[in-house]
């Protein structure tokens, strides 16, 4: 024991004398380490902190809220925008938003037009006076000989200066003066129309792109036949499923609802389910049929006493004394209304024209959503096999799987459980329940957060769930519901992080150390030093003891300064120093070890220096595909190779 004590001292001596005499190379195996490290702690400095509001919500309705709210959620609230106070009102008139600023024009339109329908009908005999009255005017206007009538001089005296009204007003007003002319001069109308004039042309062209490109690109031949099983695949012949985005809703909009298993009870609750379905069959059907009847309704309104009434205000607009110019911008969108809205059809600005345009255009879309969606099958396996059947082709939207197995399936009990099986990319995946420890900020994005009310999984639910109460009590439910995303408080996240790099970091770091003990042992050994030694009485152990001990202690000084910088250059600012400490001792044995390794395999001190580097580096890859491709075969293997092991986990 004395005997290798003293060996042990006079191989220390030796190295300690070797590192002494290479001072560069001593400050660059101490230093080198710490230097990544330094850098890192450097760019720390910043703040990198992000901050997120506190956020409310819109409330989304379901279809039985009502037409107007779910109509509001689908175009509205969609998005799912974050706001900084509560946005769910009580108020009927401004659905779901106290303060009512974002409200769509659409929205907007159905409630007041709602509001008009709901007092014709609780006022039908004032209505009829109202109609009488303004059919009354339409025709004193249209029998009246507008060349006679004089131009409105006493009006006119009131604005004798018009240029200094509209400045008195603008001034009153206090508004900027690029406002002023906006307000006093501006015309959108007639830009309005030209942009809808220059949507055909844009039309043809997009039209006959997509034909060339379906002739020159070769397509899989479809089959019109097809089926699945005993479902038919359908080919609606829908221009618009053309677009990226109408593509990634196909299921939703031509899927089938397949419901199992085949008897009365299911029956009687898809004809239920059906209803509302058969609605918009009828409402789109008529809007199919407008284009054709707008060249007649076109053609009754020029016959009509309307199109003489428009002509006798024309005579007076377009009269030897016009309208003061403070008042003539207002009726200007007026005058060019009246010279097109009851023309012939062949006016391209005629009602019946631009009304039959816009419905062409929603017709496009609603060809695109199949009505006819809900298909019974036999049982759930039969399902199943024609869900994936369907999947090829982008037509299958749910499943709906009932069990009956506490009754005889003449009719749905209280206790009644079913199942819905979604596409599976229109809802959440189960490979986690939860959000990540890391993901601290709320879910808002309506894409991919909130896929069960984005693509339809809670409306069918609902939907579902309300025919099976009316079925088995016989009450229809008159509540409607809706559905109100949690607020989200206001929260920080330090966006530095540190934890995909650090591994590389501290693998880089230590490659100098490495290179450099397995150089002075190998170069030991091609001097003939080793076996010298040997003869001497030194034994491989111990040699390779001393190297070890040597490059403990230097490596030690930099795990050290290392873990300094970690914790206290506020990269991990939580974290024990201690832990960090034993973590990196442990790596460093780990690396001398490695190295020791090497050195067996190597007699020149260049190349093992190269070659050392090159191994010490794609050591670190296993690893680094086990983590990306979560393979278990790169994961065991990794398990053996302690040198990255020890600082990948």
């Amino acid at each position: 024991m004395t005997t290798f004590r003293r060996q042990l001292r006079y191989l220390l001596w030796k190295n300690i004398l070797i590192k002494k005499r290479q001072k560069v190379w001593l400050a660059i195996e101490l230093l080198v380490p710490v230097l990544l490290f330094a850098i890192l702690a450097l760019v720390r400095t910043r703040d990198f902190t992000i901050a997120s509001t506190h956020c409310h919500y819109d409330s989304k309705a379901f279809p039985s809220a009502g037409l107007l709210p779910f109509a509001h959620s689908l175009l509205c609230s969609i998005s799912n925008e974050c706001y900084l106070s509560p946005t769910t009102g009580d108020e009927a008139a401004q659905i779901n938003n106290a303060t009512a600023q974002n409200e769509s024009i659409v929205v907007d339109f159905l409630y007041y037009s709602t509001m008009q329908l709901n007092w014709i009908g609780k006022n039908p005999v004032e209505f009829q006076k109202f109609a009488e009255e303004v059919t009354s005017l339409i025709n004193l206007i249209a029998d009246m000989n507008m060349t006679s009538f004089q131009a409105p001089t006493q009006f006119n005296h009131l604005f004798r200066d018009p240029t200094a009204a509209s400045n008195s007003t603008a001034a009153s007003l206090n508004l900027p003066s690029e406002l002023t002319a906006k307000l006093f001069t501006a015309t959108p109308q007639q830009e309005f129309f030209r942009q809808i004039e220059n949507v055909t042309p844009f039309d043809k062209m997009q039209k006959k792109l997509v034909e060339y490109i379906e002739k020159v690109v070769p397509g899989e031949e479809s089959d019109q036949n097809k089926t699945c099983l005993n479902v038919t695949v359908h080919h609606q012949n829908c221009s618009s499923m053309n677009s990226f985005f109408l593509r990634q809703l196909k299921p939703m909009l031509q899927g089938y609802i397949l419901v199992t298993p085949d008897n009365s009870a299911v029956r009687e609750l898809v004809n239920l389910l059906n209803e509302p379905l058969r609605l918009f069959a009828y409402v789109r059907d008529q809007l199919f049929d407008y284009p054709e009847m707008a060249p007649d309704l076109q053609l009754a309104l020029q016959n009509s006493q309307l199109n003489k009434a428009a002509e006798n205000i024309l005579l007076y607009l377009n009269g030897s004394h016009p309208l003061p110019p403070i008042i003539f911008p207002f009726l200007k969108p007026f005058k060019f209304f009246l010279e097109h809205a009851f023309k012939g059809i062949d006016d391209p600005y005629s009602l019946g024209n631009l009304t039959g345009s816009a419905v062409r255009q929603v017709d496009q879309f609603l060809d695109c959503v199949l009505v006819d969606r809900f298909r019974i099958v036999s049982n759930a396996s039969e399902l199943e096999e024609t869900a994936v059947c369907l999947q090829q082709y982008g037509q299958y939207f749910s499943g709906l799987v009932f069990d009956f197995s506490n009754s005889t399936g003449e009719y749905f009990t209280e206790d009644t459980t079913y199942q819905i099986r979604h596409v599976s990319s229109m809802v959440d995946t189960t490979n986690d329940v939860t959000d990540g420890s890391r993901n601290i900020f709320d879910r808002n994005m309506p894409f991919r957060d909130l896929k069960y009310i984005t693509y339809g999984f809670s409306f069918l639910q609902e939907a579902v769930d309300r025919a099976l109460i009316e079925l088995t009590t016989g009450i229809k439910p008159e509540m409607g519901i809706y559905a109100q995303q949690e607020p989200y408080p206001c929260v920080f996240k330090d966006s530095f992080n540190v934890e995909n790099f650090l591994g590389l970091f501290v693998l880089l770091s230590f490659i100098v150390p490495a290179m450099l003990l397995v150089k002075n042992i190998v170069y030991e050994k091609e001097q003939k030093l080793k076996e010298h030694m040997r003869i001497m009485g030194l034994g491989d152990a111990i040699h390779f003891l001393s190297w070890a001990s040597v490059s403990f202690v230097l490596n030690v000084v930099s795990v050290i300064l290392i873990s300094v910088l970690l914790v206290y250059g506020n990269i991990y600012p939580n974290t024990d120093i201690t832990l960090l400490l034993v973590f990196f001792t442990l790596f460093v044995f780990s690396s001398i070890s490695f190295s020791a390794l090497l050195t067996t395999f190597f007699t020149n001190a260049n190349i093992s220096a190269a070659i050392t580097c090159v191994v010490y580096f794609l050591f670190f890859y296993p690893f680094y595909l086990s983590k990306k491709n979560k393979d278990s075969t790169f994961t065991k293997f990794t398990v053996f190779l302690k040198e990255t092991f020890c600082v990948t986990y």
